[in-house]
């Protein structure tokens, strides 16, 4: 339970800093997020947040805490998944790494803050990414619309 109120207490370091970052620097508090910032910001925590924690492209990200492992299903099927490894903040560590929801508030708050202190840097990114999900969804999409045409003409 510590462990974890250690990544909490890091989580609200971080803010302070950011805060404290943000007024050192005179950079401007924005009074509202405008809908298409805000979209790129979603778009780009959905995708960044599926490729930190299940893609293989940053398995490396991944490695010094986590490891695979094969595990047998009951119908006799070999699967290979990621799993947390070691013990104390290690383990937690890949737990937080392995969650989409628990990845994915660390990683749209650097992105949030990414945005407020670089905007134009950041928007660049976060385009990047956004059309990135976009595609991802669009693929989603194809596939569900392809797999229901062919549940009907069965």
């Amino acid at each position: 339970m510590i462990l974890y109120g250690f990544f909490l207490l890091t989580y609200i370091t971080i803010w302070a800093v950011f805060v404290l970052t943000v007024r050192a620097t005179g950079t401007p508090w924005p009074g509202q997020v405008g809908g298409m910032d805000l979209l790129l910001l979603c778009l780009a925590t959905f995708r960044m947040t599926s490729v930190v924690t299940e893609e293989k492209v940053a398995r490396i990200i991944r490695a010094p805490f986590c490891e695979r492992v094969t595990k047998t299903k009951p119908d006799g099927t070999v699967e290979e998944e990621e799993v947390p490894k070691g013990k104390g903040l290690r383990r937690v560590a890949g737990e937080l790494i392995l969650c989409p929801w628990c990845a994915g508030i660390w990683i749209a708050t650097a992105l949030t803050y990414f945005w407020i202190l670089l905007p134009g840097v950041a928007r660049v990114l976060l385009v990047a990414f956004g059309v990135a999900a976009g595609g991802l969804l669009f693929q989603i999409f194809a596939k569900l619309m392809d797999s229901t045409r062919t549940s009907l003409s069965d």
